[in-house]
């Protein structure tokens, strides 16, 4: 699910809560399309159109709540996060084993009991990890995801707005949305560009442009139009910035996995040395010269994965800020209509919170 599905009904123009019922109607039927593949099938690609549909969901939800956000929103929230969370391990694992894989074909030969150690390790977690999938994607979390939604549409109110005041136009709640989470992933780009960049915000940063590009999708409800190219550069960055993330969760899979090894070599090293007469002989000679068959292979995917997240970084960093800009420029010419970017927001709106 690469790109976004037409929207068909939605305008603009129409009230905030009358447009976002659309929107978000549309968006969680995309998540019911793919619910059944993810949960059944063993294929990856089912389990990424699936959150990729989520993500679009709470994308809306998030630019559009305000602080008086009710039960029902705070509800449908919920619900979709569990759905999203409890579809992560699998996922990790699932982009682990097939970087392993691919590295494995170019392992020097001194990798090659690390390799098969690591692989036997991520075929482990997968197993556990789609156990896990099946009750997360089981019958009573879609009907729970599918109620909360429900509740929330359904509302005579989405948005809380102010007594008597006006209904504003979906359109005219969007500049001031988009425009604050542009401004908020310009201040987080400066700062990665600068070393040493932490995880969370490298994290943080990919967040916020998934946020803008899931929002901008709404208003090409045709399908890709004049945003799509700013969307596609958004893209790029984005994906550049989930590798780094990937490879963050990775290499602390594999420094687990690394310590257990050597842990359990010196278990098995102690448990030698009580087993012979001169323990302190066989201990002595183990310590000095003995390691783990696995620790080079593994030291060596480690070496492998560090030099691929710092490309990665730098590849993110260099293209942020024409994405960025791009965006800004692309997305004030879809809210022309609504005074672009720039507009200033209706009375009635509430903070995003």
């Amino acid at each position: 699910m690469a790109r976004a599905r037409p929207i068909d009904g939605f305008d603009p123009t129409a009230p905030l809560d009358e447009a976002l019922r659309v929107v978000v109607r549309a968006r969680f039927a995309e998540v019911l399309e793919q619910w059944r593949p993810a949960h059944v099938e063993e294929d990856p690609e089912a389990l990424h159109d699936l959150r990729v549909a989520v993500r679009r969901v709470r994308s809306v939800l998030w630019a559009f709540r305000g602080e008086n956000a009710g039960r029902r929103w705070r509800g449908a929230e919920r619900a979709l996060g569990r759905v999203f969370s409890g579809t992560n391990a699998l996922r990790d694992a699932d982009v682990l084993a097939e970087r392993v894989g691919r590295l494995a074909e170019a392992a020097p030969a001194e990798a090659a009991d690390g390799v098969a150690h690591a692989v036997a390790r991520i075929d482990k977690a997968r197993r556990r990890a789609r156990v896990e999938l099946r009750d997360a994607l089981g019958p009573r979390r879609r009907a729970a995801a599918e109620k909360r939604v429900a509740a929330l549409c359904e509302a005579t109110e989405i948005v809380e707005a102010p007594a008597g005041a006006p209904p504003a136009a979906f359109g005219r709640w969007a500049p001031s949305r988009l425009t604050a989470v542009l401004g908020d992933a310009g201040a987080l780009g400066e700062e990665v560009a600068v070393e040493p960049a932490s995880t969370e915000k490298l994290h943080a940063l990919r967040i916020r442009l998934k946020r803008i590009r899931y929002v901008a999708e709404v208003f090409e409800p045709d399908g890709p139009g004049p945003l799509a190219e700013a969307i596609d550069r958004l893209r790029a960055v984005q994906d550049a910035l989930g590798e780094v993330r990937d490879l963050d969760v990775q290499m602390r899979f594999l420094l687990r996995v690394l310590r257990r090894a050597e842990t359990g070599w010196l278990r098995e090293a102690f448990r030698q040395a009580g087993a012979r007469p001169d323990p302190a002989v066989l201990l002595d000679e183990v310590l000095r010269e003995g390691e783990p068959p696995e620790r080079d292979g593994l030291l060596w995917l480690l070496e492998q994965m560090a030099a691929a997240r710092e490309a990665a970084r730098q590849t993110a960093v260099a293209q942020l800020g024409g994405a960025l800009a791009g965006a800004r420029a692309a997305l004030d010419g879809a809210l022309g209509a609504f005074g672009g970017l720039d507009a200033a927001a209706p009375t009635s709106e509430p903070p995003v919170t």
